[in-house]
């Protein structure tokens, strides 16, 4: 089969129009106010996590400033605990007592079934076993994917859905969206916090599909020293050139983190831009789409190497942020 060349998601693949219900992780009340300023409705905050309203846009930014939404729900298809949908003059507490659709039980819900490609009538898509310890259901495979991420490692599961889903462009019939071919469902990028679209095959841009740095593994229907599925891996790269993620690179990082793994000024500053340039048309002024690019960089939970005359030195990503800010009026140290 050839492969259709890298394009944006069809309109039809986006989320369904309305108000969601999800949990975030917050770091206390000036994250708070941050989503407030965002006018995000906030239903309930304990000490790490938020419930809140928000509609599919803000679902996405919160996604790209690493607040890692979950548990999310489509307003309009929950229901009380009489079984009726909620109506318009819903309180918070209606809001945070309604429960979500959830055909198979999994713990994930209908809406977020459709964003990861997962059967709604399977509560384990990827096998046709039933869910045990070492092959847990979708809920909690996606639930530890989340998680993965957060804490900078592997999710110990793989992809949550059959691999692999009939994926398109790459099928013209398919029904789970992957514009960019890097085999994570488009939808599911959103709120990963992941780009999509012509340019978001490998999210840091280095040699790693996302799929390779989410999952540990991605999709090569291709042989005889050819993936087949978008651009990367390459057969150039030679060493990378297989469909699992290498044990050298699972030290380095997944999908926002193994180009963070730097030696010298240059790819930290290019990073920091290349987060800039995801915000810079929706912000109004280029101070804004820094600052905001500068949130991201401090919640990612990694150290970065930086190399300069003397020696390497190993910093946590707060620090790193801090360290980028102090370079635009201090000449850097390399």
């Amino acid at each position: 089969m050839n492969v259709p060349p890298l394009q944006d998601i069809p309109a039809q693949f986006q989320p369904a129009p309305g108000l969601y219900r999800a949990r975030i992780f917050i770091r206390g009340n000036a994250e708070l106010e941050r989503l407030r300023a965002m006018n995000v409705k906030i239903l309930t905050a304990l000490d790490d996590t938020a419930i809140v309203l928000l509609n599919r846009q803000q679902l996405q930014d919160l996604g790209r400033l690493r607040f890692y939404p979950q548990n999310i729900a489509l307003v309009a298809i929950m229901k009380n605990a009489a079984g009726a949908s909620l109506t318009e003059s819903a309180t918070a507490i209606d809001l945070l007592n309604a429960v979500a659709a959830d055909a198979d039980g999994d713990g994930l819900s209908d809406t977020e079934e459709s964003w990861w490609c997962t059967n709604s009538s399977d509560n384990n898509s990827d096998s046709p076993n039933a869910p045990s310890a070492s092959d847990p259901n979708d809920g909690a495979e996606v639930t530890a994917l989340i998680n993965a991420l957060r804490y900078n490692k592997l999710t110990q599961y793989s992809a949550p859905f059959a691999l692999w889903p009939s994926f398109y462009p790459y099928n013209q019939n398919a029904t789970c969206a992957d514009g960019d071919q890097d085999a994570v469902p488009d939808l599911a990028e959103n709120v990963l916090g992941l780009k999509t679209g012509a340019k978001g095959e490998s999210t840091d841009r280095d040699r790693f599909d996302d799929a390779q740095e989410v999952f540990g593994t991605t999709f090569c229907p291709g042989s005889a020293g050819a993936c087949g599925y978008g651009g990367l891996p390459r057969n150039e790269d030679g060493t990378v050139f297989f469909k699992d993620l290498p044990n050298f690179a699972h030290e380095l990082g997944h999908a926002f983190l193994i180009q963070l793994t730097i030696s010298g000024n240059d790819r930290v500053e290019n990073y920091r831009d290349n987060v800039r340039r995801d915000w810079r048309d929706r912000e109004p002024d280029e101070e804004s789409a820094t600052n905001l690019a500068m949130f991201v960089l401090e919640r990612i939970p990694c150290s970065f190497v930086v190399k300069d005359s003397h020696n390497k030195r190993t910093m946590p990503a707060h620090l790193l942020a801090k360290w980028i800010q102090r370079q635009r009026t201090t000449p850097p140290p390399i």
